[in-house]
């Protein structure tokens, strides 16, 4: 007989999440240009798959648990108790995140596993404590966050508007065309008006699709890669708009 379909429910993460949301991301991004330019197949025997995965655990780790995220999560509810699993995720930074202090993939966690004291490197954590895996070609990473930083402060100026940032998105393949990235997107939609703030991403061409039906539009892109692989950064204005007089307006 055959299983009846899941339904999907968002609710926020937690630390014990990463390993999946780490899965999701390996099945969604695999095929990407620029992750086979960062981890190309002739330096891969310089750094075991385990001690690469423990990496990027601790990387997520970082990125996921900023004080000024917030991270959900979509689980196949299914009726079958085992067969329920994590299917999506997505990390949205609030309007007050400290973009002078540092690039955002730079800084550090500071909400952790509450089952686990909290250490120094839990705190004062750098690149040099924690060095790049030898299988990654760290220029690639490096010239696209340069890119990313530079799209954004042509956007919002120094010091920087506010506005939402989604900082990540990504459901896996076997998941995908389900409407579940809209139920994800629908926490930082609202958000966002309730605010009367706009919201900013930077798309992948294949994400392009979804966010321009959820009203963003483009403001800028980078190419790389003898311009096979574009990152599109992307807007959204609020539905509504703070009016200075204390009411409020449609846009």
């Amino acid at each position: 007989m055959a299983l009846p379909s899941p339904t999907f429910v968002v609710v926020e993460a937690t630390v014990a999440d990463l390993s999946a949301f780490l899965d999701i991301s390996n099945a969604a991004f695999e095929k990407s240009p620029f992750t086979r330019a960062t981890y190309p197949p002739e330096r891969a025997h310089l750094t075991t798959p385990e001690d690469l995965r423990a990496w990027r655990l601790r990387q997520m780790r970082q990125t996921h648990q900023n004080d000024q995220a917030v991270t959900f999560k979509v689980i196949a509810h299914d009726e079958v108790p085992e067969l329920r699993t994590v299917v999506a995720y997505s990390v949205w930074y609030s309007p007050e995140y400290d973009w002078n202090k540092t690039s955002h993939r730079k800084q550090h966690a500071t909400i952790v596993d509450p089952s686990v004291p909290p250490s120094d490197s839990d705190c004062d954590h750098t690149e040099d404590d924690d060095p790049r895996p030898a299988c990654q070609d760290p220029e690639i990473p490096r010239s696209q966050q340069a890119a990313l930083d530079n799209m954004r402060k042509d956007v919002w100026g120094e010091p920087p508007q506010k506005f939402w940032y989604l900082g990540a998105l990504a459901v896996h393949p076997d998941y995908q065309r389900r409407g579940i990235a809209s139920m994800l997107l629908k926490w930082g939609l609202d958000a966002a008006d309730r605010d009367g703030l706009p919201l900013y991403l930077e798309a992948s061409q294949p994400g392009k699709p979804l966010y321009l039906r959820h009203g963003f539009f483009e403001v800028a892109s980078a190419t790389f890669f003898d311009g096979t692989y574009t990152i599109t950064a992307m807007q959204r204005m609020p539905a509504v708009q703070p009016d200075p007089h204390g009411s409020s307006m449609s846009y």
